[in-house]
């Protein structure tokens, strides 16, 4: 079985070569690559004291690690085109939430305030499977079915 997958994988990724002379140039069969891109959906990126759209609000204090059953429905974020496969909150703060769509497509929403798609980010060929935000949030991780995984600026 590993011998016929990696015979798979070297004629996915076969270089043609020419025969003749007269033959076309050496071509690639390997996919192209996407263009990664972000679209702001907030009012501006920076405060007038030149604080970043993803900074969690002053007041706003470090959230507790407790858990609770929930007891009642809060709000509902709209704006994925299929299902959410995974959600995770900004470290610490908990002021914003990352969702991972089927549709490709990974978007932060406001948690705290207007409770609204901040930014989109898109970039992925297939539904995205999981994501995860680095430990102090200026970062996350994608990962798709499209079989890459893809390093975002939250702010960019």
């Amino acid at each position: 079985e590993e011998e016929e997958e990696e015979e798979e994988e070297e004629d996915i990724f076969a270089v043609e070569k020419p025969t003749g002379p007269s033959e076309a140039p050496v071509t690639s069969t390997k996919p192209s690559v996407e263009t990664d891109k972000t679209v702001f959906h907030g009012k501006q990126e920076k405060d007038y004291q030149g604080r970043g759209w993803s900074e969690p609000p002053r007041d706003r204090k470090p959230i507790q690690e407790t858990c609770y059953v929930p007891k009642r429905h809060v709000h509902t974020w709209k704006g994925h085109t299929k299902g959410v496969a995974a959600i995770r909150f900004f470290p610490i703060h908990g002021h914003l939430l990352l969702s991972a769509s089927m549709d490709g497509t990974v978007k932060i929403w406001d948690v705290y305030g207007d409770k609204r798609c901040m930014r989109s980010y898109m970039g992925h060929a297939q539904a995205v499977r999981d994501i995860c935000f680095s430990n102090d949030g200026t970062r996350f991780a994608s990962c798709s079915w499209d079989k890459k995984m893809k390093l975002w600026d939250t702010e960019t």
